[in-house]
């Protein structure tokens, strides 16, 4: 058994990794992405930001990053009000690596889903190229129902109005009856019943910050503390509605294909079609960083991207929840990171 293997298991043993004996589509590291090879002499200060749904990410890279490097401190801030403007700041350029005073600068600003358009407009307007992009994972959600439910699919504007206490999308009126989901005869005033993962989870979080908009959900929504009672509970309820990760499979639910909006086409609920960015519950978590054209990050910074983009770094993600990337969205990747004859 190697370290990468023994490390895998042992997440799974303490509960670290979301995936369970209910899902059959499991994700797998990539055979292709290359293990670590770790640089000596590393030492320094920095911070990444992000939200809290990317908190349990961000730490368990950190976390085995720091395994290999435990001369680099590297602090991971909750994204509050911070945003890729900031690295924009004298404070925060990547020239301004910390030490064990004072605070870290924030050189990494991480973003589940594309930064907006505007933040890169004024980025690039200050410094005259956009700012180096890296992903480091990607997260999807699957949308369950009973067998014998006879919906065919949702939307994204659906699903915030039957969860959402505030609706943002568009959608006016809250849905709590499946004839609104296209339920058909015997359904139309049967009511939905929600199920949804515990409000810590990786799952919900997501779930909030992609479908709800931050919004709160409604109290009556049933949480439940594993993937394995919440599907229990979907099976025994033909009324019932659920989310959790991906790919999860249980005798009497199935997943349901999703549309982002009424008139889309429903995309089905797979790892594979998650990847490609084409399932709307689906989103890659990026890392920011302010790198001029041609010229090299700090080394503990280029060196923590390059173990973001290993095999080690790849089960960090998978031991947090998230999914990995693959051979190719790696090689990308250290094409931005590399200046040519540097390692």
């Amino acid at each position: 058994m190697t370290v990468l293997h023994a490390l895998v298991l042992c997440l799974l043993a303490v509960g670290f990794i979301e995936s369970t004996a209910l899902s059959h589509q499991h994700d797998s590291l990539d055979p292709g992405i290359a293990g670590y090879t770790p640089r000596a002499g590393l030492n320094g200060r920095f911070a990444v930001a992000g939200s809290t749904t990317l908190q349990p990410l961000l730490t368990s890279l950190r976390d085995q990053f720091h395994r290999h490097h435990p001369g680099v401190m590297l602090d991971v801030q909750p994204a509050g009000g911070i945003t890729l403007r900031d690295l924009l700041s004298s404070s925060m350029a990547v020239n301004s690596m910390g030490d064990s005073r004072g605070a870290a600068p924030v050189l990494m600003i991480a973003s589940l889903g594309p930064i907006p358009w505007s933040d890169l407009d004024t980025f690039y307007a200050r410094r005259g190229y956009p700012p180096t992009t890296v992903t480091i994972a990607f997260k999807a959600i699957g949308v369950y129902v009973h067998q014998d439910n006879p919906v065919q699919g949702v939307t994204v504007d659906q699903l915030e109005a039957v969860y959402a206490e505030i609706r943002k999308r568009g959608l006016a009126a809250r849905i709590d009856q499946w004839g609104a989901l296209g339920g058909g005869d015997g359904w139309s005033t049967k009511p939905v019943r929600l199920y949804a993962p515990e409000s810590r989870t990786v799952a919900q979080g997501f779930f909030s910050e992609l479908v709800l908009g931050g919004s709160a959900m409604i109290p009556t929504v049933k949480e439940e503390q594993s993937p394995q009672s919440l599907l229990a509970d979907l099976a025994s309820d033909t009324a019932g509605l659920a989310f959790d990760g991906i790919g999860l499979e249980v005798a009497g639910v199935r997943a349901l294909p999703i549309a982002d909006k009424a008139g889309q086409p429903y995309v089905a609920p797979t790892i594979d079609l998650a990847c490609q960015g084409s399932y709307p519950l689906s989103r890659f978590v990026y890392l920011y960083v302010d790198k001029p054209p041609g010229e090299s990050l700090p080394p503990a910074v280029k060196e923590f991207l390059m173990f973001t983009n290993s095999r080690e770094g790849q089960a960090a993600a998978l031991a947090a929840g998230f999914y990995t990337l693959r051979e190719e969205h790696v090689a990308g990747n250290l094409s931005q990171i590399d200046v040519p004859g540097e390692r």
